[in-house]
């Protein structure tokens, strides 16, 4: 697997650096990097970095506001001021080469756990290439904690994908775009994870009989914007997921028993609505 995954690496960045990505519903944000070409006019393609008051400076037609705009937006405001005064039926495309407003968590036993800009295809893969691939103490599954900004919780229910079935058996069907403000954990195999409103999240060691308020004891406390009542517990079991609601008040009150948590659980503290 350790070969694998190092031709994998260089495969991933090879295509990283070699492809910018069209992105259609994708608003581009501040520090956002643009690759803007016009077509048969090679002297004004361009590289610019979109500025911290959301402008980016073009030949011909100066500063130019495109923050909170899609890249097609962009290529059509661009066509416009280009062909009011400048050119003859301009084609111009915009894509997006390096994503600084999006970004990624990557955590758990990975090479280098931490925050990553989105940059390239934004793929699974990808994601962990830059992250420096599963360490060797690594569990075999993958759990991918969807944002969603619609969503009650702001996020989604986890999706598991089978490390083993990804990277050596090359299954690019679990190989999924991954969105900005999402989380990737990679549990080690004696680990679950906290993640959300606690003072410290992070992974903790798991020892037989562990109960959630004994892992939230692990990771300090719950912050004041922390819905306690709403606790998630998330569970693989024979590949398909589980999820626990659990309210840590009535655990606290004897009105709830404390749940026995397993190797690999993870559990998601939700911020309060209020």
């Amino acid at each position: 697997m350790k070969c694998l995954w190092r031709c994998l690496l260089v495969v991933l960045a090879w295509c990283a650096i070699a492809r910018p990505v069209a992105v259609g519903e994708y608003r581009v944000g501040q520090g956002d990097v643009l690759e803007i070409t016009v077509f048969e006019e090679k002297e004004l393609d361009r590289v610019v970095r979109v500025s911290a008051d959301g402008f980016i400076a073009f030949p011909l037609v100066g500063k130019v506001k495109v923050s909170g705009l899609t890249p097609l937006e962009i290529a059509d405001l661009l066509t416009q001021k280009l062909a009011a005064d400048y050119l003859v039926n301009p084609q111009v495309g915009v894509f997006i080469k390096e994503y600084v407003s999006r970004y990624v968590e990557v955590m758990g036993k990975v090479g280098a756990p931490g925050r990553y800009n989105l940059t390239g295809g934004a793929h699974l893969t990808n994601v962990l290439s830059r992250a420096g691939g599963p360490a060797k103490e690594a569990g075999k599954t993958l759990v991918l904690v969807r944002a969603n900004t619609d969503a009650k919780d702001g996020y989604e229910g986890p999706v598991y994908i089978d490390l083993h079935d990804l990277l050596e058996e090359g299954d690019m069907s679990l190989n999924v775009v991954v969105r900005s403000g999402d989380l990737v954990f990679v549990p080690g195999a004696d680990e679950v994870y906290v993640n959300g409103e606690v003072s410290q999240p992070g992974p903790v060691v798991y020892v037989e009989g562990m109960t959630l308020m004994q892992a939230i004891s692990k990771v300090g406390s719950f912050k004041q914007t922390a819905a306690v009542n709403r606790i998630q517990i998330v569970r693989s079991v024979g590949g398909k997921e589980q999820t626990f609601i659990v309210d840590a008040k009535k655990i606290q009150d004897g009105r709830q028993p404390d749940p026995v948590l397993r190797p690999g659980d993870l559990i998601t503290v939700p911020r309060s609505r209020i």
